[in-house]
């Protein structure tokens, strides 16, 4: 059984991630960007940029669903792995990430 304290941090870590999609979303608004089709407007190096904001947006946003999805799990005593053990960006190949994550 997780101990009250690992549970305590582990939620700590989720409102971290949780405040860091806020204020990614709010300083960088390319997932609006995408939305409305602006991407196509942006010149290639910035857009190349603005698609690389959205993939590690999104990525965020699975590590958000994970955290709290394992936070609920430890509250409830059972024990889940970490599935998300590096950021996107940790890694040198999309195979690299594919077999981290997976």
């Amino acid at each position: 059984r997780p101990s009250k304290t690992h549970l305590g941090w582990y939620i700590l870590r989720l409102g971290g991630a949780l405040f860091m999609l806020e204020a990614g979303t709010h300083i960088y608004p390319v997932l609006a960007l995408a939305r409305v089709g602006g991407l196509d407007r942006l010149r290639p190096a910035v857009g190349a940029a603005a698609v690389f904001f959205i993939l590690n947006l999104m990525w965020l946003k699975f590590l958000i669903i994970w955290r709290f999805a394992r936070a609920w799990a430890l509250a409830d005593g059972i024990d889940v792995p970490e599935n998300m053990h590096r950021a996107m960006c940790n890694h040198f190949s999309v195979v690299g990430f594919w077999k981290c994550w997976h």
